[in-house]
C-alpha cells in the first residue's frame, strides 16, 4: 500500500474542506493520486447533494453586483441560518454572483452548465453540499443590462434577507449622479415599502378580490351597516392600491411627496424625463 503523507493528507483537504480523516480514506482508496482523491470526493459529494435535496432549505443569502453595465441578483438556499452565515457558503455565493455576470445565463439549466472555478456551477454546488452536509441550491437569479439610456441600481437589506433592483429609464440623457441617487433611494423605497406592482394598473384582479374578502369580513366584524359595507369596501381597496402600487406610494424619505414627484423633480433637476421602468424585490425563501 501506498504510504500517505500528512502533507498530501492536508493538500486534499485545502482543496476540498472534507475532514482529515475522509481526505486519508480517499487517498488511501486511490493509491495517493490527489487528482483521484478529488474526484472520488466530489462523487461522495453527490451523493450527499442527492441525500440532502429532500431537506428543507429556507434560510440562505440573496446578493447583488455589477460587471460594466450588467447587475445581478442571485439567491443561493440553505438549510440553517448558521449556513448562510458561513464563510465558505459566502464564497460559494459570490462566486455564483460572479458566473451570472460574466456568462449572462439565459435560465437556470445555462446557469448550472455554466464554469465556475474550473468546475460546473451544478459541480460546484454539489461540492458545497459534500463540503457543508446541508441542502445549498442556488434557487433563482437575474440578470439586467444598463445601456445609455437606463440606470439600473441594486440594493441588499441586512444580511440578505430582501434583495432590490431598480431600473429607470431617462431618454436621450446620459446617466449621473442625481439619477443613479435617485434610483438607489427607489431601492430602499421598495425594500421598506414592499410595492405589489409598479402602478395600480398592475395589481391583480385575484389580488384586489382576496382584499376585499378580507375588507369585508372587517366590516362585518366592525358592526357596520348592510347598506355602508360595499362603500368602505371600496374605500380600504382605494388606500391599498396607494399603498401597493410604488409610484402611488409616499416617499420613504420625504412623506410629504409620492414617488411620482419625487421623480418628476429629480427630472426636472437634469433636464429631461425619468420614468421608473421596473422593480424587482426579492424576499428571501418566498413562495416562487
Amino acid at each position: 500500500m501506498t504510504a500517505i503523507t500528512a502533507s498530501a493528507v492536508k493538500e486534499l483537504r485545502d482543496k476540498t474542506g472534507v475532514s482529515m480523516m475522509a481526505c486519508k480514506k480517499a487517498l488511501e482508496e486511490v493509491g495517493g493520486d490527489l487528482n483521484a482523491a478529488v474526484e472520488l470526493l466530489r462523487k461522495r459529494g453527490e451523493a450527499v447533494a442527492q441525500k440532502r435535496s429532500s431537506h428543507a432549505a429556507t434560510e440562505g443569502k440573496i446578493i447583488a453586483g455589477r460587471e460594466g453595465d450588467i447587475v445581478g441578483l442571485v439567491e443561493v438556499s440553505a438549510e440553517t441560518d448558521f449556513t448562510a452565515r458561513n464563510d465558505d457558503f459566502a464564497a460559494f455565493c459570490k462566486s455564483v454572483l460572479a458566473t451570472v455576470l460574466a456568462t449572462k445565463p439565459t435560465d437556470m439549466d445555462a446557469l448550472q452548465a455554466a464554469s465556475m472555478n474550473g468546475v460546473s456551477v451544478a459541480q460546484a454546488t454539489a461540492d458545497i453540499v459534500g463540503k457543508i452536509g446541508e441542502n445549498i441550491a442556488v434557487r433563482r437569479f437575474s440578470v439586467l443590462k444598463a445601456d445609455t439610456d437606463t440606470t439600473v441600481e441594486s440594493y441588499i437589506h441586512g444580511p440578505g434577507k430582501i434583495g432590490v433592483v431598480v431600473t429607470l429609464s431617462h431618454a436621450g440623457l446620459a446617466s449621473n449622479e442625481k439619477i443613479s441617487n435617485l434610483a438607489k433611494d427607489l431601492c430602499l423605497q421598495v425594500a421598506a415599502a414592499a410595492p405589489v406592482a409598479l402602478e395600480s394598473a398592475g395589481i391583480s384582479e385575484d389580488v384586489l378580490a382576496k382584499e376585499r374578502e378580507i375588507y369585508k369580513e372587517q366590516a362585518a366584524n366592525e358592526g357596520l351597516p348592510e347598506a355602508k359595507i360595499p362603500m368602505v369596501i371600496e374605500g380600504r381597496v382605494k388606500k391599498f392600491l396607494k399603498e401597493a402600487a410604488l409610484v402611488e406610494q409616499l416617499f420613504v424619505k420625504d412623506n410629504k411627496q409620492t414617488v411620482t414627484k419625487v421623480v418628476e423633480q429629480v427630472g426636472k433637476e437634469v433636464g429631461g424625463s425619468i420614468k421608473i421602468v421596473s422593480f424587482l424585490r426579492w424576499q428571501l425563501g418566498e413562495a416562487l
